[in-house]
C-alpha cells in the first residue's frame, strides 16, 4: 500500500546545485509520498544554488537547510504546515523568501543570521514569531506582519541592523526581551493596543529612533527598555502606566521632556540618568521615594518639585546636574543619600518643608552656597543639624500670597529698591519685622543676606532676595 517518507541526509554524496525533491517515490512497485524533509537533510550543503520543494510536502525539520550560503531563494508550497528550528539559519545567500499561508507558528531561529534577506511578509496566520526568529538579518529593512499576531519571541529581531520602520498588529499583547535590540536604523515604531508591558532590553541602542507614543494599555516598562536611544525626542507615555524600570530612558541625549504620568508609582535607579537634554520633568504625586542615580547627569535640568509621597531620595539621585537652579524637597523627606546632589553647581535655593531636618551623609551636597528655605519654627533644628547648619538658612514665608511690583515702579537691583512713582515702601524681614520705610529709593546694602519682603501702600506685595 500507498505511505509517507521523508527526505533525509546523505553524508556521503552532499546535495550541490539545482535540487528538485520529487512528490513521490517508488521503491519495488510501492509508491510513497514525500511528506517531510528531516532534521538536517540539506545542513551544511553550501553548494546547493537552488531548492525545489513539491506540493504535498508538510514538514521542514530541524535544521533542514542550516548553512546552504549557495541558496539564494525559496519557495514553500501552501501544503506545508510546519518549520522546524533553525531550519535556514545561516543561509547567508537567501535574498527572497515565499513562505505559505498554512503556517500558523514560527519556530525558534529559522531565518537566523540570513544576512542578505531583505524582507519578509509573514503568513496570514501566523500567531506567534519565536525567538531568534530574525536575528541577525542584517540586510532586513521590510517585516510584513499579519493581523493574526499575538506575540513576538525574545530577541526576534535583535541586530537587523538596516530595519527602518515597524507596525505591530492591534492583536500583539506580548513582546519579549530584545526583540528589536541593536536596530540601530529603526526610525519608526508602531506599538500596539493591548500590549501590557514594554520587555526588557526591547528597543536597547535603537540611536535613530526619534518617537515613541506607548500605549494606553502598558502598565510597565521593563528595564533598559530605551537605553542609548540617542535620537529620541519625544516619549507619550498615558494614564495606567505604574512603573517605569532600571535605566529605561538612560542616555536618551535628546530627549528634553517627558510627561510622566499620575499613575506611575515606581521609577526604578537610573530610569533617567545621562539624559543630558532633559531640562523639564514631573515626578508624580505617589511616587515613595526617588532612586539611585535617577536623573544623574541631567545637565539641563533647571528645577525639580519633589512629590509629597516622597519620603527618600537615594544616592547620586540628582549627581552633575549642573544646570539645576533649585530643588523642593517635601515635609515627608527623612533621609537623603550619598551625593545625591553632588556637583550641582548652580543650586541657588533649596526649599525643605520638613520640619526635622533629613539625615544627609557628608557629600550628600558638594557644595554649601545655596539658600536653605526651612519652616520658621523648624530653623534652629537646622543651624544644629549636621551638615545642614553649613547652608544660609531662611524661614520660609508660607502665609502670605505675592505680588510683582514691577507694574507699579518698583525694582530691585544689586541691593537697591528703586522706586520710580514715589511709593511708601515698608521692608520686612521673614519674621516680620519692618526694617525700614520710605517713598524714595531704599538702600538694603547693609542688611543681613536673606529673603525680605516689600509692601506698598496699595496692598501689594513681593518677595526680594538679598
Amino acid at each position: 500500500g500507498n505511505g509517507n517518507v521523508e527526505v533525509t541526509r546523505d553524508t556521503s554524496n552532499p546535495y550541490s546545485g539545482a535540487v528538485t525533491i520529487p512528490a513521490t517515490v517508488t521503491d519495488n512497485t510501492i509508491t510513497y509520498n514525500v511528506t517531510a524533509i528531516g532534521d538536517s537533510a540539506f545542513s551544511g550543503c553550501s553548494g546547493m544554488t537552488s531548492i525545489n520543494i513539491p506540493d504535498g510536502l508538510t514538514s521542514i525539520g530541524l535544521r533542514s537547510f542550516h548553512k546552504c550560503s549557495g541558496l539564494t531563494s525559496l519557495t514553500i508550497p501552501n501544503s506545508v504546515t510546519e518549520i522546524k528550528k533553525l531550519a535556514f539559519r545561516n543561509c547567508s545567500g537567501l535574498t527572497s523568501v515565499t513562505l505559505p499561508d498554512s503556517l500558523t507558528y514560527f519556530d525558534y531561529g529559522i531565518f537566523a543570521f540570513c544576512t542578505n534577506l531583505s524582507s519578509i511578509v509573514i503568513p496570514s496566520k501566523v500567531t506567534y514569531l519565536e525567538k531568534f526568529a530574525f536575528d541577525s538579518c542584517i540586510s532586513l529593512t521590510s517585516v510584513t506582519m499579519p493581523e493574526s499576531l499575538t506575540s513576538i519571541g525574545y530577541s526576534a529581531f535583535i541586530d537587523c541592523t538596516n530595519l527602518a520602520s515597524i507596525v505591530i498588529p492591534d492583536g500583539v499583547n506580548k513582546i519579549d526581551s530584545f526583540a528589536f535590540r541593536n536596530c540601530i536604523s529603526l526610525t519608526s515604531v508602531t506599538l500596539s493596543e493591548g500590549l501590557s508591558s514594554i520587555g526588557y532590553q526591547l528597543f536597547l541602542n535603537c540611536k535613530k529612533l526619534t518617537s515613541i507614543n506607548i500605549p494606553s494599555s502598558v502598565e510597565f516598562i521593563d528595564k533598559n527598555a530605551f537605553r542609548n536611544c540617542s535620537s529620541l525626542t519625544s516619549v507619550t507615555l498615558h494614564e495606567g502606566l505604574s512603573s517605569i524600570g532600571y535605566a529605561t530612558f538612560a542616555f536618551c541625549n535628546s530627549l528634553n521632556s517627558i510627561n510622566i504620568p499620575s499613575t506611575v508609582e515606581f521609577i526604578d535607579n537610573y530610569a533617567f540618568a545621562y539624559c543630558g537634554r532633559l531640562d523639564s520633568i514631573t515626578i508624580p504625586e505617589g511616587v515613595p521615594y526617588i532612586g539611585e542615580g535617577v536623573f544623574t547627569d541631567c545637565s539641563s535640568l533647571v528645577s525639580i518639585d519633589i512629590p509629597s509621597t516622597v519620603t527618600y531620595i537615594d544616592s547620586f539621585a540628582f549627581e552633575n546636574c549642573t544646570s539645576l537652579t533649585s530643588i523642593t524637597l517635601p515635609a515627608g523627606v527623612t533621609s537623603i543619600g550619598d551625593a545625591a546632589f553632588n556637583n550641582c553647581s548652580s543650586l541657588e535655593h533649596i526649599y525643605c518643608d520638613a520640619t526635622t531636618p533629613p539625615s544627609l551623609s557628608s557629600n550628600t551636597f558638594s557644595s554649601y552656597e545655596a539658600t536653605l528655605h526651612v519652616p520658621a519654627n523648624s530653623v534652629s533644628d537646622y543651624q544644629e543639624a549636621e551638615y545642614w547648619q553649613n547652608f544660609y538658612i531662611v524661614p520660609t514665608e508660607t502665609s502670605v500670597e505675592y505680588c510683582d511690583l514691577t507694574d507699579r515702579g518698583v525694582r530691585y537691583f544689586d541691593g537697591i529698591i528703586y522706586n520710580e512713582n514715589e511709593l511708601n515702601l515698608t521692608v520686612y524681614n521673614m519674621n516680620g519685622q519692618a526694617i525700614t520705610t520710605g517713598n524714595g529709593d531704599i538702600d538694603i546694602r547693609n542688611c543681613p543676606n536673606g529673603m525680605y519682603v516689600v509692601t506698598d501702600n496699595k496692598g501689594g506685595k513681593t518677595k526680594i532676595m538679598r
